[in-house]
């Protein structure tokens, strides 16, 4: 798309473009986003699919196998409140990765109508492939790490997710009166 001419756009001089998150490297929330913007990122996800020769060229089935991955056999809601899409949608995905024979959808045994959906045998290749580079990624970057660092890392961080995930939160409202 070419850009707009000089009489639709806003002289940069009069915007300020600076972010309004610190750019210091030690911010905790900084290295957060960082993180999640390098494991959200589509380079990642590709590269990862194509280490693990994933049978379907589909960000969105990977994602899908991903989540059973770490959940185990899950309901399809739960899926699609995790990856941000519509039950419709992963109604559709997960019709495509039955189709490959990566999942199967198996009977909730807590509710009488409801499905879950698991991973088959052939989906389990796959998501071992997955575990294996995530755990070799994990241990290559911590190998130059003692090993204090590296448990010192892994309980802080188990409490910092404990902390932020579990239990009731706040109304996230109150957060703006401390800026």
């Amino acid at each position: 798309m070419p850009r707009p001419g000089p009489e639709r756009l806003t002289p940069a001089e009069e915007v300020d473009c600076a972010p309004l998150v610190s750019s210091d490297p030690r911010d905790l929330l900084v290295n957060l986003e960082a993180m999640i913007r390098w494991a959200d990122s589509a380079t990642h996800r590709r590269e990862l699919m194509a280490a693990i020769d994933f049978p379907l060229d589909d960000v969105s089935a990977f994602l899908t196998l991903n989540q059973l991955v770490y959940r185990g056999a899950s309901r399809p809601t739960d899926i699609a409140d995790a990856l941000g899409i519509g039950r419709p949608n992963v109604s559709r995905i997960a019709g495509r990765l039955v189709a490959e024979g990566l999942i199967v959808r198996i009977a909730d045994p807590q509710d009488e109508r409801g499905i879950l959906l698991a991973l088959s045998e052939r989906g389990r290749v796959y998501a071992e492939r997955i575990v294996a580079i995530a755990s070799g990624r994990t241990r290559w970057v911590l190998s130059t790490w003692t090993p204090a660092e590296a448990e010192q890392l892994t309980g802080l961080f188990a409490r910092f997710a404990a902390s932020t995930i579990e239990g009731a939160s706040p109304d996230l409202r109150t957060f703006l009166s401390n800026t």
